[in-house]
């Protein structure tokens, strides 16, 4: 009797495999936190043009000179994509799936990359953060249902916390990084780096997918067919 109490799944705890597949689909989140705070403290530097706004480095100005109003724009159109990405994800997260939806959200941030590190003017800048803000807001929205849903009663209270956790090591560290590379052209290096945190997440192999929502999916496309 007690080993089959210890085998049921409402009195399991974490489980190493539970803790990997969070833990994996959290690096998604640890980039959401990193593109949130990393163009704060390069900002001065990449709007100012102290060696002037012909300055050139291998062939990409040393700044993007930008009022206070478009550089402002440029800080929140990540937060606009973040919007579109949260409303498309449970679209496409309850037609693929939550395991679907993080590792692909990795793919439109990669997009982000070539735009971020070359960009020449604020118009560009400002799409690559509506990219890579559609990345990660995707992400984020769906990062907590996947972690209820592959998780047990007792391990899921325990595992919530890991999303703003994983957030918050994402602010540290682009914080930390943004101390040495707050100059021409190591700024565009900075933010390219969203795109090694991209392929971390699409190496790390969520393999955990809640068996209800392929259920859902199948009985959904039944139910299509019934209605044809």
């Amino acid at each position: 009797m007690a080993s089959n109490i210890k085998l049921n799944s409402i009195n399991l705890g974490i489980t190493k495999y539970q803790l990997f597949c969070v833990l994996a689909a959290s690096i998604t989140i640890v980039n959401f936190g990193w593109n949130l705070v990393v163009i704060n403290q390069p900002g001065d530097i990449i709007t100012m043009c102290l060696a002037g706004p012909k300055h050139s480095i291998d062939g990409l100005p040393s700044c993007i000179p930008a009022t206070d109003l478009a550089w402002g724009v440029a800080v929140g159109s990540y937060s606009i994509g973040n919007l579109i990405g949260a409303i498309a994800c449970t679209w496409f997260s309850n037609k693929y799936g939550r395991r679907f939806v993080l590792l692909h959200s990795n793919t439109i941030g990669l997009m982000s990359v070539p735009l971020l590190g070359l960009s020449v003017n604020i118009p560009m800048f400002v799409c690559a953060r509506v990219v890579s803000g559609i990345a990660q807001g995707a992400a984020n929205g769906t990062f907590s249902t996947y972690v209820v849903e592959i998780t047990t009663p007792h391990a899921r209270n325990s595992l919530a916390c890991v999303l703003e956790l994983a957030v918050n090591v994402g602010m540290v560290l682009a914080m930390l990084c943004s101390l040495g590379m707050m100059k021409p052209p190591l700024w565009r290096g900075l933010f390219s780096l969203t795109g090694v945190l991209c392929l971390i997440s699409m190496n790390a192999d969520i393999t955990k997918e809640y068996e209800q929502i392929i259920m859902a999916t199948v009985r959904y496309v039944r139910l299509k067919d019934i209605l044809r």
